[in-house]
């Protein structure tokens, strides 16, 4: 059984998460977040579950 999963570009995954497209891509190259480069130009994609958890991380206690 398969699950369809949505995945965010870099404008949908930056605004979710309140940084900017540039941190973004820059956290994913550095693998601060995980994330999946697709098609022939390489765009990241991200998932949901993936930002949401490295936010939750990310704040102090």
């Amino acid at each position: 059984m398969t699950q369809d999963i949505d995945l965010l570009n870099v404008q949908q995954a930056s605004k979710l998460i309140g940084v900017s497209p540039k941190t973004i891509r820059r956290w994913a190259q550095t693998k601060k977040i995980r994330g999946l480069k697709v098609g022939t130009r390489g765009d990241w994609r991200f998932t949901k579950e993936d930002l949401l958890k490295m936010v939750k991380v990310s704040q102090p206690a």
